[in-house]
């Protein structure tokens, strides 16, 4: 008769090599979305911390000019003292002991395509935040304040797209905000910044990156509107913690792990129409 085998919880217990694989799986796969991150200032905020303390203010009248300086000029700035919560986003998964054990008897690599999925769902979410929001939260496309432009008409058309960034731009200096631009378009806006001058060989894409860079996110998916933004620290900011992972043994002998960061598109209180929603646009 077969002796009956004890399996304890050490024979399911990663190796650093495992862990280090499942990291490097959630990390790698959380980077390719971010598309964000590269038009908003980055600014360190710890995951645990859950408010941002922060300050509006009055404006100050008109500085004054003469031969000498006699008269004051000095103003009483009202402050008032704000807060704005900072959301988790965060995703779970298995390693199951079935399969570790496997890995360990056999030397099979441990299939890591739940981390890899985990890290990638939560950087698509951070995407989605930064430009459409979320349920108490604003985005750039939700933005209580932000300028708008009518589109002269369809991208597909070559010159309406670069017409519409230049007049945008005008508009935004009008407004104060002198760059460096930022436009965000759609995956299928890209592809008509892509169309030709008649005769010329030359793309709207490479007029307007004379004026401006241009991102693309595929979570940015609103075809009728584009977005060009004064990408300032002094206008928004990107509040955001590192990826991190926390795990547990599980009573089955399984591994649970969930992948976590804090997120906030950060909007300055009086630099909200730096901000110009292009509307109207055909593709």
């Amino acid at each position: 008769m077969q002796k009956l085998q004890f399996v304890g919880t050490d024979a399911q217990l990663l190796t650093t090599e495992q862990y280090q694989m499942i990291l490097d799986e959630i990390v790698t796969a959380a980077r390719k979305p971010l598309v964000g991150r590269t038009v908003m200032p980055l600014q360190d905020h710890p995951w645990e911390v859950s408010e941002v303390k922060y300050y509006t203010q009055t404006d100050m009248n008109a500085a004054a000019i003469g031969m000498a300086m006699v008269q004051g000029n000095e103003d009483v700035v009202s402050l008032t003292g704000k807060t704005k919560s900072v959301p988790v986003i965060w995703k779970d998964f298995k390693i199951f002991a079935r399969d570790l054990a496997a890995s360990q008897r056999t030397g099979i690599p441990l299939d890591t395509s739940f981390a890899s999925d985990a890290g990638r769902r939560v950087s698509e979410l951070e995407e989605a935040l930064i430009w459409e929001g979320a349920a108490g939260f604003e985005g750039f496309m939700g933005l209580t304040g932000r300028d708008t432009n009518a589109s002269t008409g369809a991208w597909s058309t070559a010159g309406n797209a670069y017409i519409d960034v230049r007049e945008t731009i005008a508009q935004l200096q009008g407004n104060g905000f002198m760059g460096p631009y930022t436009l965000i378009v759609s995956p299928a806006q890209y592809a008509d910044l892509l169309i030709l001058f008649a005769s010329t060989g030359i793309t709207q894409l490479t007029q307007i990156q004379a004026l401006c860079r241009v991102a693309v996110s595929a979570f940015f998916a609103d075809n009728a509107n584009a977005l060009l933004v004064d990408a300032d620290k002094a206008n928004f900011e990107l509040r955001y913690s590192p990826l991190y992972t926390h795990n547990a043994l599980t009573q089955e002998g399984d591994y649970f792990f969930r992948v976590y960061e804090a997120a906030l598109p950060f909007f300055k209180s009086g630099r909200e129409k730096s901000v110009v929603d292009i509307t109207g646009i055909t593709v």
